[in-house]
């Protein structure tokens, strides 16, 4: 994980962590935090209980821990900036503590991971060597001395990056507590793991920042690291590493009077900070911008730049920040001679800082404010403050400061009438400055000392001054003179016009007035000399400001240009991303054929792309007797369903009907102020939208209704949102049409079931009573030839005509015809007995244990007639006592469907045929039967193979098939009797169904 990453960057990193979801969403989370904590804290923090809210969805072990880790240093990072340097330091050492426990439980599996936890035991060594008072001045690796060890798996990678980003957290609350040593040590850990994981921003950001407090042994590094002054050279680093090398050499280039460069350096970081989520070092480069600014005496674009990282401050919200900010600026005021408005700044700044009180910058406010007031004639309360400023001062361990706090404390003294006590403090201070061999300090306090001793008694000078009548003169024309030899040993250093004046005046007093005239003009000269700088250093002061400004410009259109690329790559990849997706949406919702399924997916995609506090699905449809109504089919309010509503077309306050009506999009942007507005949205709506969108739904040139989704925020859709819904809208258009014509045709495809079922039904009829007319016919031939007869051997007994013979021949033909009209009845009432027995099981479709040979024979009988009249043959192969556990009537429907079927289209007119029906126990599977039909026909081509059970597919198109047959035979074998319908063919070679159906009965 990186450092730092630019505005560009971040914004990319929001978009892609605003579409994921659960484990991937918690671990782009805590990357994000870490950079939104400089630049938006606001949403730093809603990301980090979004973040813990997500932990749990995370793989227990490293994944957690890590996000964990990600989330403590976040977090530590916003105490920092607000100035809560215990609970800072605290998380940030917990963190450590993770980073070497999860080191350690890596280790276990040896490896890299083994010399990882090598390498956080050897920062822990040096820190505990620190704390100890073993380890004083620790100094920061060179690259020779990189450590040993070098991972690129990821856990120990990222442990790595959270220990050093730990360490930069630690060092940060140690220098704000004024410790130089912990704070250094930490810098020194922070690059050891930055350079065991690689990573050279990480390693070589601890240097700069050392080398910006510190000079000598830390500079060295930077030279040898980095080289020398080249920003041509970096362009191709880091833009965070340019910033912090930028704002090094700004105080280096500053502290050489090079003031045009340096300021140029100072605002180059600006620029690169702010670009690169770095506000805090934005602030440093903006104040020492203005600092460089006041050097060169133009102090109104000094507070201009001063103001401007103030700004940055303020909106941050960071007090650490905001106390420098106002610490630097209540100097220029100061400078600028706006006494009033520069205490108040003061003030402010040393309340902000309040909580820091051992802080450099605190120590600052304390001087400057002081100083201020000295310049306000207020000498105690000046005491007060530099009082104070020595305690920090050597809390801190910085002697320059310390010397201003003395310097000043001896002026308030003497202000006070305390000479003597002046005297004392400005010796003190003297002392010091000599100390540390800084000879700007000793010149300042050579001259404050000469200043008391004018107004000290005679006896109160030291010898060999205190028996000189003119010793106080002598004393400070000698401390003078001291003050003007040191100003000769400082490089390029302009003598101030105020201690030539003093040592004008000094041999004045001596009545040396030939040596008093001498300096007197040599003060002149260097005020002279002082305007003329002061003058050119304003030329360039505006010379720079303006070269920086077209800079500025330049790197500003060039930025916008970058930007604007980067949002355009962004909006196009987002683009693309939301196409894919909804693409993927349509697919899904095409897919569907059920209107109620259709519409609970295009809500739940509704609601996850677009604010939708209501969805509303609207069709155009036709009341029975009635006009046309636009009626609300499908809503959803708040996650509540709406009650169906019909809307006339001629509704003049809908907007549904107005969306419909005129063929166009609406977008409503409704003011707060009306909730009364939002029954025009719904007729049964309850709840205040604001946010409205309607937009029709045309199925080809059809309009079948209208969609609309509805939020309560302001200004919830914008173009993209309404070209995703413009897009949900198309599909559902398809969908909902698709799925209307589906219910139509299944609606006709009942019909025509149901219609082939009573065709069939009234052929079986047609069939048996065919077959009823030849025995029912024979019985009454026989029975009148019968009745004749009896009539004629009855007359013939009454007239006594009758003879023997024809009495014998009477009863042979009664009997023989008593035995015919018998036969006759029992083949009829057979006949009646199967139609009966096949009815019932067809229109009963109830499940029965069953003979097979009985019951397809009974179907035989009963299309007998049909398979004689086109004069072919219905042969029956089934094994006796075959019983099944099944149901008769669906069985007996697709054998008639397939015994119709071959009659249509196995032969032709003049062909006679013979058909075979046939069945045996499955061989592959057990309590299974194989039931065959087959024909000697024209058999089927192999392209209609496939298309045999294919609703509405046949050859005879216009001839009287409708193609359901064989569709309806599958459905019945595979739904109702739990088996499988197949087929074999040639063509010329007839054609053989295949019923695998299960038998379940037991045979015995």
């Amino acid at each position: 994980m990186d450092l730092l990453v630019s505005a560009a960057e971040l914004e990319q990193m929001q978009m892609r962590a605003a579409q994921l979801q659960g484990a991937p969403c918690a671990l782009a989370l805590a990357a994000l935090v870490w950079y939104q904590v400089e630049t938006d804290g606001a949403s730093a923090r809603a990301n980090l209980q979004k973040l813990h809210a997500l932990l749990p969805s995370l793989k227990p072990g490293w994944e957690q821990e890590y996000v964990r880790m990600r989330m403590m240093l976040a977090q530590a990072r916003i105490a920092l900036l607000q100035a809560e340097l215990p609970l800072a330091q605290q998380i940030a050492a917990q963190v450590w503590h993770i980073a070497q426990t999860q080191a350690a439980l890596l280790a276990q599996d040896g490896g890299a991971a083994g010399l990882l936890l090598t390498c956080l035991q050897a920062v822990q060594a040096r820190l505990d060597r620190l704390e100890g008072g073993k380890l004083r001045n620790p100094h920061l690796p060179a690259a020779d001395e990189t450590p040993p060890w070098q991972f690129h798996d990821h856990p120990a990678r990222d442990l790595l990056f959270a220990g050093a980003d730990a360490m930069h957290i630690l060092a940060i609350t140690a220098n704000d507590a004024g410790n130089a040593d912990l704070r250094d040590a930490h810098w020194n850990a922070m690059r050891h793991l930055a350079l065991a994981a690689g990573d050279l921003l990480r390693a070589r950001l601890p240097l700069l920042l050392s080398a910006l407090r510190q000079r000598g042994a830390a500079r060295e590094l930077v030279l040898q690291e980095f080289g020398p002054f080249a920003p041509e050279e970096w362009a191709e680093s880091s833009p965070a590493l340019q910033a912090c090398l930028l704002e090094y050499w700004g105080g280096v280039l500053f502290r050489q009077d090079d003031y045009a460069q340096a300021i140029k350096c100072f605002q180059q970081a600006f620029e690169l900070a702010q670009c690169h989520c770095m506000n805090s070092r934005a602030i440093i480069s903006g104040l020492s911008t203005g600092i460089a600014y006041a050097t060169l005496n133009d102090h109104d674009t000094a507070l201009k730049w001063k103001q401007r990282a103030l700004d940055l401050a303020n909106r941050c919200g960071w007090p650490v920040s905001i106390g420098t900010a106002l610490v630097s600026c209540g100097e220029t005021l100061r400078l600028l001679r706006q006494f009033g408005p520069a205490r108040e700044t003061m003030q402010q700044a040393l309340h902000v800082l309040d909580g820091l009180q051992n802080s450099f910058n605190y120590a600052m406010a304390l001087r400057n404010r002081g100083f201020l007031a000295l310049d306000e004639q207020d000498p105690g309360l000046a005491n007060q403050y530099f009082t104070a400023l020595i305690e920090r001062t050597r809390i801190l361990h910085t002697p320059e400061l310390e010397v201003d706090g003395l310097r000043g404390l001896a002026l308030a003294w003497l202000h006070q009438g305390e000479a003597a006590r002046a005297l004392e403090v400005a010796q003190q201070a003297l002392q010091l400055a000599r100390t540390h061999e800084n000879r700007s300090d000793q010149m300042e306090c050579l001259q404050t000392l000469a200043a008391i001793w004018r107004q000290l008694p005679p006896q109160a000078l030291p010898p060999p001054w205190r028996d000189d009548a003119q010793g106080a003169a002598r004393l400070c024309l000698d401390l003078l003179e001291q003050a003007y030899q040191l100003a000769g040993q400082i490089t390029q250093h302009q003598v101030s016009d105020s201690l030539l004046e003093a040592l004008a005046d000094a041999h004045a007093a001596l009545h040396n007035f030939a040596a008093a005239y001498h300096w007197a003009q040599q003060a002149a000269a260097a005020r002279e000399k002082t305007v003329s700088r002061a003058a050119t250093a304003r030329a360039i002061a505006m010379q720079v400001a303006y070269s920086t400004e077209e800079e500025q410009d330049r790197r500003r259109r060039h930025q916008q240009l970058a930007l604007a690329e980067a949002r355009r790559a962004g909006l196009l990849q987002q683009t693309t991303h939301t196409l894919t997706e909804l693409g993927a949406i349509g697919q899904e919702i095409t897919t569907h054929l059920q209107a109620d399924a259709i519409f609970a997916i295009l809500h739940n995609h509704v609601r996850e792309l677009l604010a939708a506090d209501a969805f509303c699905v609207y069709f155009l449809r036709a009341r029975e007797h009635g006009p046309l109504m636009l009626e609300l089919a499908y809503g959803i309010e708040n996650g509540k369903a709406l009650p169906p509503v019909a809307m006339a077309l001629d509704d003049p306050h809908s907007y549904a009907i107005r969306c419909l009506r005129e063929e166009r999009e609406i977008q409503l942007e409704l003011p707060a102020s009306a909730p009364h507005l939002a029954q025009q949205l719904n007729a049964s709506s309850t709840l205040p939208c604001l946010s409205c969108l309607y937009i029709p739904m045309q199925a080809g040139q059809r309009s079948i209704g209208v969609m609309s989704v509805q939020s309560c925020q302001e200004q919830a859709y914008q173009e993209q949102h309404l070209l995703i819904f413009r897009t949900l809208c198309a599909y559902a258009a398809i969908a909902f049409d698709n799925a209307h014509a589906y219910a139509q045709l299944q609606q006709t495809r009942q019909q025509l079931v149901a219609q082939e079922k009573l065709a069939a039904l009234g052929g079986l009829v047609a069939g048996v009573a065919h077959e009823l007319n030849t025995p029912l016919g024979n019985s009454m031939l026989m029975a009148s030839a019968l009745h004749l007869k009896t009539e004629q051997t009855i007359a013939g007994l009454e007239n006594q005509s009758l003879r023997h013979a024809n009495l014998a021949e009477y009863l042979e033909d009664a009997a023989q015809a008593a035995q015919l009209i018998s036969k006759s009845l029992s083949t009829a009432a057979t006949l009646v007995g199967s139609f009966k027995q096949v009815a019932v099981d067809r229109t009963s479709a109830k499940r029965r244990c069953f003979d097979l040979q009985q019951t397809c024979a009974e179907l035989c009988a009963t299309m007998m007639n049909q398979v004689r009249q086109r004069g072919h043959q219905l042969q029956l192969d089934i094994p006796a006592n075959m019983l099944m556990d099944s149901y008769p009537g669906p069985l007996g429907q697709v054998l008639g469907h397939l015994i119709s079927n071959a009659l249509q289209h196995a032969y032709a007119p003049e062909q006679k045929g013979c058909m075979r029906l046939s069945a045996r126990a499955s061989s592959t599977r057990r309590e299974w039967l194989e039931l065959r039909f087959s024909d000697d026909g024209a058999g089927i081509a192999a392209a209609e193979l496939r298309q045999v059970f294919d609703p509405f597919y046949t050859t005879r198109i216009g001839q009287g098939s409708i193609g359901l047959g064989l569709s309806i035979c599958h459905n019945i074998v595979s739904s109702i009797l739990g088996g499988v319908i197949r087929v074999e063919s040639e063509t010329g070679q007839g054609a053989c169904f295949i019923l695998d159906l299960p038998q379940i009965c037991d045979n015995a």
